[in-house]
């Protein structure tokens, strides 16, 4: 039985069930394999499906990467009293990477609405009973270092300031300050008093007397180790990027509280960076917050901003809008130890009207994209590896690409982007945007790929051995590489004994490899005529590796002990059509090129001549056979199936244990009847004899 939603196929009381595991993103075959996890923070509203979709069309597919998800939606912080916050910090810290969707701000309607003044377990003191924080902000404060937000730089974008051409990164402290303050109403006649205690002595300082009238008080700290890691985040930055480091601050007013962040980068540049610095011919320098904004409205760009928390967060607003639109801006939470990184959406989750557009998500994905290309980019840098960071450069060109072919959401269509309409219905939703991001990426991943051009045997291999120079000669100048790979019998035999060989004589199981190669969307492999090699073949083929000094075994025929039985299965795995059933678990595209139709067409093949009396005809079943039992289904999202047979005994046997498929594909079951089959033979022949 095939099941297939509603459909079932039945075999003379035995079942055949094909059960699929939807959801279930273990390895599959053609994806990048990731040694190491990522952390995924989902969150809130319209972002919150939107961020899925991402997920599920532009990485799962192509990335074989366990996740480990924390949900920070506003209602199971709720639950949790907000130590999901916590478990999602922890982990972060421990994978090392993290990608975080948009979450809800919390404004106080919403602490007076969900009653958001408890004990949470991410607050920093508990005597009292305080509001939520943002889940953002909260993780940003636990995970401490900075945040890096960058402009995404997209030609047909019109920027507010021309003058910028190369990015300006604002760095933004992480902790403390205005997002860790205590503000409190102060009633009239009132003294305002900060007190410090150390070992049970306390120290106290005047800071306003209220009197005649109320007012408002608010008290906010940082930690000297907190800013040395800021620092060390901000230094360390730099050096990947090939920046400058500008900090500004307002240490004239607040010589003590904004000195310390002066004093401390100060220090720790001089000691431990200035020289990386020097070599990489960049430089690190403080100015006043006033005299920073004048320099930074007249630079060209390609500088690191360093600034306190709120600071950061309303300069950053400012550069993304300089360059062009504020949805364009990616966010990256780098810690002092110059791994942990959280790269999340910059901009806040949202249920207001203009998150709809036709009845569909219209928010820009951008930067959820962003989020997960930059999650995957630090991963690949942490493991060492470059199919992953390939991957990710292909995926930031295929988003940026996208809009500079004029396919955008609403809002870069308002901003004025170069080649958009205005129109109703020219601008695309958040869906329709991913797909023609997901649609350029593949083009780019399979305009990156090889031809592979494969060597097998005897005469076609010496034919097309001959053409191969002719292929590359027209291929070199459009960027295009032809790699030749042996699946020859000869050079599967080589394979599969590396054990016995030297070094200098072994060589890979290229068939496997194109294997593995052709379940990928990237796969462009041209398959040249192999022989499906019989006994005697493989003999002669292993004599002549033998005279040629490779070491393979004999052939047993009739193997006695357990390495000769050992030696022959793998043998056998070379005997006959080995080739073509690897090959062709991709598509095979089996097509003849239309001038060899044209020729055909001019030059038909002589068949000889045809008479009203001849009896020879084609016959076909009418039923019973696979044509007519077929059931197929496209599946929905990325799983797996198993294959069962369940005999009408009540057994059942596991065919096959698993095979992944993707978003998209389909998958057939079919059966022959062997009554109806013998009927149809039984029919024919006697028709043949008549």
């Amino acid at each position: 039985q095939a099941i297939f939603g509603s459909s079932a196929l039945l075999l003379r009381g035995t079942f055949i069930n094909f059960v699929l595991a939807s959801g279930n993103f273990s390895a599959m075959a053609g994806k990048i394999p990731v040694s190491n996890p990522i952390v995924e923070i989902d969150g809130d509203e319209v972002a919150r499906s939107v961020w899925k979709m991402v997920k599920e069309k532009l990485v799962i597919p192509y990335v074989d990467v366990t996740i480990q998800y924390f949900d920070l939606a506003l209602d199971n912080r709720i639950a949790t009293m907000d130590s999901v916050t916590v478990d999602a910090a922890a982990a972060i810290k421990k994978c090392n990477v993290g990608v975080k969707c948009s979450t809800a701000e919390i404004d106080e309607a919403m602490v007076n609405e969900k009653s958001l003044k408890k004990m949470w377990k991410t607050a920093t003191v508990f005597d009292r009973e305080r509001s939520l924080r943002s889940a953002g902000s909260t993780l940003r404060s636990m995970l401490e270092g900075a945040n890096f937000r960058t402009p995404i730089l997209v030609k047909t974008i019109p920027q507010v300031v021309p003058g910028w051409t190369k990015p300006i990164i604002v760095a933004r402290h992480v902790y403390g300050d205005q997002y860790r303050a205590t503000d409190i109403v102060v009633e009239k006649d009132s003294k305002y008093q900060i007190v410090i205690t150390k070992d049970g002595a306390a120290k106290s300082y005047d800071v306003f007397n209220f009197e005649g009238s109320g007012g408002v008080a608010m008290a906010m700290y940082n930690s000297e180790e907190k800013v040395k890691g800021f620092a060390h985040s901000c230094f360390q930055h730099a050096l990947d990027v090939k920046f400058p480091v500008y900090l500004s601050t307002k240490n004239l007013t607040l010589r003590d509280y904004d000195g310390i962040f002066v004093d401390s980068f100060q220090s720790i540049f001089d000691a431990q960076y200035k020289e990386a610095f020097d070599k990489a011919g960049i430089w690190y320098e403080h100015m006043t917050i006033d005299k920073m904004m004048s320099f930074a409205m007249r630079s060209s760009g390609g500088f690191i901003w360093a600034l306190k928390n709120y600071d950061g967060d309303i300069q950053s607003e400012m550069v993304a809008q300089g360059f062009g639109s504020p949805e364009l801006l990616s966010s990256l939470i780098l810690g002092p130890d110059g791994k942990t990184v959280l790269a999340e959406v910059h901009h806040r989750a949202s249920t207001s009207a203009e998150t709809q557009s036709r009845g569909k998500p219209a928010i820009n994905p951008v930067s959820c994209i962003f989020a997960w290309m930059e999650g995957l980019t630090q991963r690949a840098k942490l493991d060492g590896n470059q199919q992953l960071k390939t991957f990710a450069e292909k995926l930031e060109a295929a988003t940026i690409e996208t809009i500079e072919k004029g396919k955008m959401t609403k809002d870069l269509v308002v901003s004025g982007a170069t080649g958009a309409k205005q129109a109703e219905g020219a601008f695309l939703s958040s869906e329709e945007f991913i797909d023609a991001v997901a649609e350029m990426l593949q083009d780019k991943l399979v305009r990156g790929a090889k031809i592979m051009y494969t060597l097998t045997d005897e005469a076609p291999m010496l034919a097309t051995y001959a053409f191969l120079p002719i292929i590359r000669a027209f291929t070199q100048k459009s960027g295009i590489e032809i790699e030749v790979s042996d699946i020859s019998v000869a050079g599967r035999v080589i394979a599969t004994f590396p054990d016995r060989l030297p070094a200098e004589k072994v060589q890979r199981d290229e068939l496997k490899a194109l294997g593995d190669l052709c379940k990928t969307s990237v796969a462009n492999i041209i398959k040249l005529p192999n022989i499906s090699a019989s006994t005697p073949q493989l003999r002669e083929c292993i004599a002549e590796l033998q005279s040629q000094g490779y070491a393979v075994p004999d052939y047993p025929e009739d193997p006695q002990s357990s390495e000769e039985k050992d030696i022959k299965a793998k043998y056998s795995a070379i005997l006959g059509s080995a080739v073509n059933p690897v090959l062709r678990e991709g598509n095979s595209d089996r097509r003849a090129a239309v001038p060899v139709k044209n020729y055909a067409k001019k030059y038909p093949h002589s068949m000889g001549k045809w008479v009203p009396t001849s009896k020879t005809h084609v016959a076909q079943m009418s039923e019973g056979d696979f044509y007519g039992s077929e059931k197929s289904v496209v599946v929905e999202g990325a799983c797996e199936v198993r294959i069962e047979l369940a005999a009408s005994d009540g057994t059942t046997t596991v065919l096959k244990a698993k095979t992944a498929l993707l978003p998209g594909e389909v998958i057939d079951a079919s059966f022959m009847s062997r009554k109806h089959l013998r009927a149809f033979f039984k029919k024919e022949i006697a028709d043949a004899k008549a």
